[in-house]
């Protein structure tokens, strides 16, 4: 229920909004974490002739 303030949420707007966080950082942890070990498995351009 609203009470007419701006920032009061219902449970849905504020279970929408945890959604969209967790959206947010898992593609942070993907870009940041994960697609730098993915770009070097399959980059055979950098590694050194042995």
């Amino acid at each position: 229920m609203s009470t007419g303030h701006p920032f009061a949420w219902d449970r849905r707007g504020r279970a929408q909004a945890w959604l969209a966080a967790g959206v947010v950082a898992a593609l942070l942890v993907w870009w940041w974490m994960l697609a730098p070990f993915w770009q070097r498995a399959r980059n055979t351009l950098d590694r050194p002739d042995d």
